[in-house]
């Protein structure tokens, strides 16, 4: 940032700054927010369209290496018509953001909000944090309406390298559009328990490659195993013993836990560990860890996984986090043998720990919370687990259930 004694030695400045390197110039206001500078000023539409490149998330790709959610068609449509019926339309601020800083010639002064000329290098292109959906919906309607091309739009520039700090951007701008949880997950840096999901992810050889980031749900053919949805609620579970709370009371449950000195990284060591552990000990899981790590071992069939096992299921997920929070409390050294217990009890859909809870007569997995806090507790039972009061009580009522089914077999063959 270039400070000038006068407006005019400082046009000048910019003036031959920007015909020396062929760039633009732009008038502008310079001000600081939370100790990031931003840059707003204001460009003709057609130059908007030209100079942002959408970086926008498509099926398949990576999340983590773009900065807006999917394109959705119809929202994009929806602005189109306004634009192209309404004469007097208004659309917001577009925010925008660039990979590296731009020079500014600014008055001195004594202001935080400045006034200025920002200098856009030739060929420069930004990204856009908040606003995708409308710069689509302006591209396509210049194509029937050109003479939208010298109408203005207000733009906010934010010059930021870190990718992570783009995405917090992009979450903390999208609040009218509700964001898919498993973007939030992916992208918010605010949310601790996100945040310890994708670190996760990111080292426990069973998940790496096989979590579908985007969908609310695992595609009936594809090679993904879970959500990153349902890796974050087995991970609430191994933190709380409780993912199944609402939304913000669980979210003040994990922060009591992990905002506490040094609780952090003991939650994460001991989920790594206990995830390592499982997958070990677990032969269906290290079939999968192994074969991503191998390629000349066979591909495996996460289709055929998921319908067969439990442990490939959400449920599944649920159920290992909530024994896991019981097993995480135990002396450490005992924590080992009861995780290796837990891996290698009968995951098969057609296993009697599972039938009379989540497990339907025609093999499809209940979610409610009932049946899976019985089958928790037979799970834990199995394993010589201490059991908790629910617990007992879950048991208690199957063997209710039981008995009177079989009084009334008695009854109907008397």
């Amino acid at each position: 940032m270039m400070e000038h004694d006068t407006y005019q030695s400082l046009i000048q400045a910019a003036t031959e700054e920007a015909s020396s390197n062929f760039s633009s110039l732009f008038p502008a206001l310079i001000y600081h927010q939370a100790g990031r500078r931003f840059i707003v000023t204001s460009f003709p539409i057609k130059i908007l369209v030209d100079k942002v490149r959408l970086d926008t998330l498509r099926k398949g790709d990576d999340p983590d290496e773009h900065i807006n959610r999917p394109l959705m068609p119809d929202h994009v449509s929806a602005i189109k018509q306004y634009l192209l019926t309404q004469d007097d339309y208004i659309l917001p601020s577009i925010t925008l953001s660039v990979r590296h800083d731009l020079r500014v010639h600014v008055m001195k002064g004594p202001y935080s909000i400045k006034l200025g000329q920002v200098v856009l290098p030739l060929g420069l292109t930004f990204a856009v944090t908040d606003g995708q959906h409308r710069i689509k919906a302006l591209e396509e309607a210049l194509r029937q309406k050109p003479e939208l091309a010298e109408d203005g739009i207000a733009v906010t520039i934010v010059p930021e390298v870190d990718i992570d700090r783009v995405h917090q951007d992009f979450v903390d701008c999208a609040q009218v559009k509700p964001i898919p949880p498993a973007l939030l997950t992916l992208f918010n840096q605010r949310d601790l328990l996100a945040r310890m999901s994708r670190q996760v992810v990111e080292q426990v050889r069973v998940f790496k490659g096989r979590i579908e980031k985007v969908g609310k749900t695992v595609g009936k053919h594809s090679i993904n195993l879970f959500t990153m949805n349902q890796v974050r609620a087995g991970i609430a579970e191994l933190i709380t013993g409780d993912s199944m709370q609402a939304g913000q009371q669980l979210k003040k449950n994990v922060e009591e836990r992990l905002l506490k000195e040094g609780a952090t990284d003991y939650y994460r060591e001991a989920i790594l560990r206990f995830y390592g552990w499982f997958t070990e000990a677990n032969k269906q899981w290290a079939d999968v860890a192994d074969a991503a790590s191998d390629p000349t071992r066979d591909l495996i069939d996460a289709t055929d996984l998921r319908q067969r096992y439990v442990h490939f299921t959400a449920t599944g997920l649920l159920i290992i986090g909530r024994v896991g929070y019981s097993i995480l409390k135990l002396d450490p050294d005992l924590q080992k043998d009861y995780v290796t217990a837990l891996a290698q009890i009968d995951w098969t859909r057609h296993s009697e720990l599972w039938q009379g809870n989540i497990v339907q007569s025609n093999g499809k997995i209940l979610t409610m919370r009932v049946p899976v806090e019985t089958a928790i507790a037979k799970v834990k039972q199995a394993i010589d687990l201490d059991l908790t009061e629910r617990d007992l009580k879950r048991l208690a009522d199957i063997g209710s259930e039981c008995e009177a089914e079989e009084q009334f077999a008695g009854v109907s063959s008397a």
